[in-house]
């Protein structure tokens, strides 16, 4: 436990009504293993340890518990842990992470691992110990996720990355600030692409990603997924014109035009684009 274990607030409770105590648990962070520690409460009780110095839950390398066995090796049967910051949530509603309930007592020693396992560099005991994790030979490993399974988050939430398996379920509107798009166009009248040569779309009107570049015409996909493209120009009035677009280089459509007569104009346009779903993968370049 942390240096200040000795004045935690450590106390059993009604968790229909967890701010009053029936009975103090001070014993249960002193860091003495020892068996014939009698103890035990119903159902639906719970053991509360507060002041903890605040932590991070990403920063929770593992929980060990021990199990005393003077009063029942299964006490510890249908205990789960859950982990609160009772700053911000005093009545204890919303846990930041929590375990599973201990269903196997094959076991006296249970270790719940975080995330931040991986930065633990000291050793794993296989016997009981107050200054290393317990081995997965000594105790049952369970590896716990950063967060609960379900979490009310209120005032906001800012992170880099989501990733999930499920379902993300919002009552309000979802905001895509980041979501890749570009318009880009030609800032002269009209340019002149020769056979072979991209065209010259040398402006951008906005480009989220800042994946368009203007030297070299080429929009370099940011994220994988399902892309839409449009684009338009126009061709010199008697003559035919070829324009495809490609990614990585290969064909992926192709739209040939061409005229018989120029009826005295100068150049006809094929101004309604060429729309299409394009399934393209990061890093991919897509240019026409």
């Amino acid at each position: 436990m942390f240096n200040n274990s000795s004045s935690l607030n450590t106390y059993f409770a009604s968790w229909l009504d967890n701010s009053v105590p029936f009975a103090t648990a001070n014993t249960i962070h002193n860091n003495v293993i020892a068996n014939d520690t009698n103890g035990g409460v119903d159902i639906n009780s719970a053991l509360i340890i507060k002041d903890i110095p605040l932590t991070s839950v990403k920063n929770i390398q593992s929980l060990v518990l021990y199990s005393r066995t003077g009063f029942s090796v299964s006490r510890v049967e249908g205990l789960g842990i859950e982990l609160y910051n009772s700053t911000n949530d005093s009545n204890l509603e919303t846990p930041l992470s929590s375990t599973k309930e201990i269903s196997s007592v094959d076991k006296l020693v249970y270790r719940f691992d975080f995330p931040a396992i991986g930065t633990y560099s000291g050793g794993f005991s296989d016997t009981d110990s107050t200054t290393q994790i317990a081995s997965e030979t000594l105790a049952l490993k369970e590896v716990v996720s950063e967060f609960a399974e379900s979490a009310n988050i209120t005032g906001g939430l800012k992170v880099d990355t989501i990733t999930t398996t499920g379902n993300v379920n919002v009552g309000g509107l979802v905001f895509e600030p980041n979501r890749p798009s570009f318009v880009a166009y030609s800032e002269n009248f009209y340019t002149q692409s020769t056979a072979g040569e991209n065209i010259k779309y040398d402006a951008t009107l906005f480009d989220t990603t800042s994946s368009y570049n203007t030297s070299t015409f080429v929009y370099t996909i940011p994220v994988t997924g399902i892309y839409f493209f449009y684009y338009s120009f126009y061709w010199i009035a008697g003559t035919s014109a070829k324009v495809r677009l490609d990614k990585n280089g290969g064909q992926v459509d192709r739209v040939i035009l061409s005229v018989i007569t120029n009826n005295n104009n100068n150049f006809y346009g094929f101004a309604g684009g060429f729309r299409f779903r394009l399934v393209i993968s990061r890093k991919q370049r897509a240019h026409k």
